[in-house]
Formats: structure tokens, sequence, C-alpha cells
């Protein structure tokens, strides 16, 4: 399920997530009940980007039984992967304080159970939380510390959206060149190990970047390159749209930036909120960008 997400095969995971969900009910307890959370908790990164909240809401559903309700479980890699799951629940509801405090309890579970690697994954979600917050200090503290630990480990897997998130941080904070290094490395990773959403992901972080630069022909063509990558994953496409028509405001092409950014828009309403983190305030304001720009209210 890791690996069809990563590649974009959104129903791929929606079919593996629906198998797990209607298996007969588990009589061992303990192994079988924590490998299906852990199981339940991949698919529920992905899940999201498949479009499928009524299967969302039965794999919530699920894992709060499995876990006994509210309360975690005592097996603290368990209980983890249940904050993990709650964590990703609260993001897609608009809530990311709950986002935040989720992966901070799921981050000290998997210190507890001695698991360094899923703890260095965690500071990743963690920082990325703290910058849709806009605490980008803290956000850059944490993906530090994960760069730092994914690198130590050879997490090959996990270095790379460090690098993307913190690529992004020292951009909000104004430090360019090593946004502008931070990112290229996610990108050529994301090429590389064939993940549409990192790679896509760095387009578009890239593609801002070069517009705030004045480097608006260099941002157009990123968030075209976004757009291809991000095919299947409407929420993050939208974010490409959005990136593409503030590059086109920059060039002086209003009515293709208006365009672009209704689609955007439209795109982001067809979704529902918390689809998107940073990138849905990003959406909104482009298309407030754009019709202004173009003499229009709506």
């Amino acid at each position: 399920v890791t690996a069809a997400g990563r590649r974009g095969r959104y129903e791929e995971v929606a079919s593996w997530t629906e198998r797990a969900i209607s298996a007969a009910p588990l009589r061992d307890g303990g192994g079988a009940v924590a490998a299906k959370i852990l199981f339940l908790s991949r698919a529920a990164v992905h899940l999201g980007y498949a479009h499928r909240e009524d299967l969302a809401s039965r794999l919530l559903a699920g894992v709060d039984a499995l876990a006994g309700g509210e309360a975690p479980p005592a097996d603290r890699r368990t209980a983890a992967r249940v904050h993990q799951i709650r964590a990703l629940f609260g993001l897609r509801a608009g809530d990311t304080a709950r986002y935040v405090a989720e992966h901070a309890l799921a981050l000290a579970a998997f210190e507890e159970a001695g698991d360094l690697r899923s703890a260095c994954l965690e500071r990743v979600s963690l920082g990325s939380g703290y910058a849709d917050l806009g605490a980008y200090a803290e956000a850059e503290a944490a993906l530090l510390r994960a760069l730092e630990g994914a690198e130590r480990m050879g997490l090959r897997h996990i270095a790379p959206w460090a690098l993307q998130n913190l690529g992004h941080v020292r951009a909000r904070l104004g430090r360019t060149a090593e946004a502008r290094a931070d990112l290229g490395q996610a990108l050529e990773a994301g090429v590389a190990q064939s993940d549409a959403r990192l790679a896509g992901g760095t387009r578009i972080y890239l593609a801002m970047l070069a517009q705030e630069e004045g480097r608006f022909g260099d941002a157009e063509r990123g968030a075209g390159e976004a757009l291809e990558a991000l095919a299947t994953v409407p929420a993050m496409r939208a974010g490409a749209l959005a990136a593409r028509s503030r590059a086109l405001l920059g060039s002086g092409r209003l009515a293709e930036a208006l365009d672009l950014a209704r689609e955007a828009m439209a795109t982001l309403e067809a979704l529902g909120p918390g689809k998107m983190g940073e990138l849905e305030a990003f959406v909104r304001v482009v298309l407030v960008e754009a019709l202004v720009a173009s003499g229009e209210r709506g």
C-alpha cells in the first residue's frame, strides 16, 4: 500500500484498505491487532488522496474499535500509530492544532518504544504541522532533527521529505539560497524514487520561490511540471494551478492567470476543506490576487 501510494495509484490504496477493513474480526488480540493498525496507519497517509471520504470514516472508526476507544493502547508502537491516524483525520477536518498535538503524542510514544526510525518520520510530520500554523522557528528545529536522524540512520525515504519541508520553511523565513538548495535535493530524490507527491510538491515550492524572486518564466515552467507530476493528486494539483497562476500574474498574463486561479479554487471547493494544509490558504490568496489584478470581484 505504501508503494502504491508513493506512485499515485490511490484507487489501489483504496482497494487494499477496503479489504483490510472488511476482514473478519481478529481473535488473537495483541500481534494481529497491532499489525492491522500498522497497515491502516500507512493506508491513512495515502487514502485522503483517493478522495474516498466514506472509506476514510470507516477506517477511523475501525481503528478506534481496535484501539478500544479514546485511550491509546498500552503497546507504545501501536499507540503511536493510533495517534498518527487521528492526526491525519484532524488535518482533514481542518484542525491543524489537533494534527500537531497528535503527532507530538505519536513522537513521544515512538521514542518510549525505542523506535528511532519512526520517531524520525514523526518529526517531519510535526515540522510540517508547525509550518502550517506559521510557527516557522519550531518547524525548522523539528525538521533539522529529522534530517540529521534520517541521514545518520540512512533513511533515504525520509530525508527528502525533511528537505522539502525545510526548504519551504526557510523560504518563508527569507533564506532563499538555503531553501533552493534544500528543495533541489528533495526534487532529485523525488524523481529518483518515482514519488509523485514528493516531486510534485517540491516543484510547487520551487515555483513559488522563483515567482517571489521575479523569475516568472522559471516559476511557470516549474508549476507546469508539478501539474504533470500531480495528475492523479487533485488536492496538490490545485496548489500547482495556483502557483502557475501567480507566475502568469507576474508576467502580466492576467486572463490566463485568472482562469487557472478559478480552476484551482473550484478543485479546492470540490474536495472540501482540510485536504491541502497551508496550500489551501495559498489557493485562496492567489484567486484574490488574480481577481484584483483583473479588476473583477468574483
